[in-house]
């Protein structure tokens, strides 16, 4: 639980403003929702408003880790057999969100011979802005205040089961990881962070964050005209 101010964690409005209720940091649809959930789920103060806003694609954002992870973990193989199959099978909606930008990938076999491989290209737009609510309230929970509206966010998957980034084995990345406090999460391999920030700067972080322990995330938080390579 977070002790941060009793204001919206999202945009700063006070209970005397607008109605708050507790939101879970990282969506609880990652777990399956409620009865699933990890022994320590991070929460935060929130309106509905921003709930709203900020949940409008936790379902696209769970389908996609999921299928990106597929049964190589016990919580993603238990989910693709009952959340994500009743979203896709019960929804025409996330059905066709989840089918977009369909695209041939050369994928090499032990052999030594390529094949073609179809795959989806995901909405990153989406999923960076599912990221971005979760930089929001952690930061609140470690800060006890808000991170301003005007920081920008800057988010980057760096690793999907299969798919590492380069940037993963640069030496910037270890030095960066290097400074970065302990693992923090819930208590279970469904969701971890690490973070760090700069001591004159409070609102600029780096943020690393671990789904399903094979989807990664960076992000970044800047001032607008800030850059985030240099924070």
């Amino acid at each position: 639980m977070s002790l941060a101010p009793d204001i919206c964690a999202y945009c700063g409005r006070s209970r005397s403003e607008v109605e708050l209720t507790r939101d879970h940091v990282a969506p609880k649809a990652l777990w399956g929702g409620n009865g699933q959930l990890a022994p320590r789920m991070l929460t935060v103060t929130a309106c509905e408003d921003c709930q709203n806003y900020w949940d409008r694609d936790v379902e696209y954002f769970r389908n996609t880790l999921v299928a990106m992870v597929g049964e190589a973990e016990p919580t993603t193989k238990k989910l693709l057999h009952s959340n994500v199959h009743r979203s896709l099978t019960k929804k025409p909606s996330a059905r066709a969100d989840f089918v977009r930008n369909p695209r041939l990938i050369p994928l090499e076999r032990p052999s030594g011979i390529i094949e073609l491989k179809l795959a989806f290209e995901p909405d990153w737009q989406r999923i960076h802005r599912c990221v971005e609510k979760i930089v929001r309230g952690a930061f609140f929970c470690k800060s006890n205040r808000l991170l301003s509206q005007d920081v920008v966010v800057h988010v980057d998957c760096i690793k999907a089961d299969e798919m590492i980034s380069p940037a993963v084995n640069t030496e910037a990345f270890q030095n960066l990881l290097n400074e970065m406090e302990d693992y923090q999460g819930c208590g279970d391999e469904v969701f971890a962070f690490r973070c760090t920030r700069n001591p004159f700067t409070p609102d600029e972080t780096a943020w690393v964050f671990w789904f399903y322990q094979r989807v990664i995330f960076l992000a970044f938080t800047c001032p607008p005209d800030g850059d985030p390579a240099a924070s």
